[in-house]
């Protein structure tokens, strides 16, 4: 796709898997998006404490809660609280590969116009 430009290969190279990158991309979103929804709807049905706060505090008020499940909800509390934050933290280094990456691409592009111009000249 990208043979035609005057780059070097290895720029041609990163332009090529880009492409390939950004291309698969609408499938495998969709295929994550779909994976999350069956999740939780797995989950809202067949462990409703994990996802569903209403039923937690119907069950809670009700005085349906044992005092064992009352402790693992407590005790699992910090462990979704750091998951969380691992997951956060992952997003955010993974933008700051994307955004390097969109900025390697933008030099290479302004490179191009660069060349472009001066093959006008």
């Amino acid at each position: 796709m990208f043979s035609h430009l005057k780059l070097s290969s290895a720029e041609k190279s990163f332009l090529e898997k880009r492409w390939k990158l950004a291309s698969a991309w609408p499938w495998v979103g969709t295929g994550l998006l779909a994976t999350l929804l069956a999740l939780t709807t797995y989950l809202w049905v067949k462990a409703p404490y994990l996802v569903n706060p209403w039923f937690v505090a119907s069950q809670l008020k009700s005085g349906k809660l044992s005092e064992s499940t009352i402790t693992v909800l407590a005790v699992m509390l910090p462990i979704v609280m750091l998951g969380c934050l691992v997951i956060i933290l992952s997003v955010v280094l993974l933008s700051f590969a994307a955004f390097s990456n969109e900025r390697r691409i933008i030099r290479i592009l302004h490179q191009l116009l660069q060349d472009r111009e001066n093959l006008h000249k």
